[in-house]
């Protein structure tokens, strides 16, 4: 019986998570991306209905990755999950007006562009280091996971999130 239903959630969810075929359907929706072990050539072509993108937060982007997967971002209007350790990413993701959970804790940067502040459905922050100036606008946070030195925390900011239930130093 287990494999009946292993089998059935295989063919279900064919169209929605890639293996890295370059020529896979357009329809892609969640991918998991190893640059130790994958280029960024392999990665679909069209990704505009993708809605989950992680990354492993250790590995080292090959030539151009980055570029082409900041192309990506840009273009998918539905990404609800982003796990990334590409600086470069930063600045797309003001375009992901969907997005709801970002986990930034592999990034090199210690803090965040003001342009994140502007992901008004954001539910899920995981930080390295710093929180972003105008954090109080992001008025759906839920959950906020950061790994800080700050002796305090702007009273405008953390005090002004009234959805926030979850808050992990």
């Amino acid at each position: 019986m287990h494999d009946l239903v292993h089998d059935l959630a295989l063919s279900m969810a064919q169209i929605e998570v890639s293996s890295f075929d370059r020529d896979s359907n357009d329809n892609v929706q969640h991918i998991w991306f190893d640059f130790s072990e994958h280029s960024a050539s392999q990665l679909p072509n069209h990704m505009g209905h993708l809605r989950t993108l992680m990354f492993d937060p250790y590995g080292e982007p090959m030539a151009g990755g980055e570029s082409f997967i900041a192309k990506s971002i840009s273009n998918s209007k539905h990404l609800r999950l982003l796990c990334c350790n590409l600086d470069q990413l930063l600045n797309k993701v003001r375009y992901s007006n969907h997005l709801k959970h970002l986990s930034l804790t592999a990034n090199r940067t210690l803090g965040l562009p003001d342009s994140v502040c502007n992901l008004q459905r954001l539910e899920t922050l995981n930080l390295l280091e710093e929180l972003p100036k105008d954090i109080r606008y992001l008025i759906s946070l839920r959950e906020l996971l950061l790994r800080t030195r700050q002796t305090s925390l702007q009273g405008n900011g953390i005090g002004c999130l009234t959805s926030l239930r979850t808050l992990l130093l």
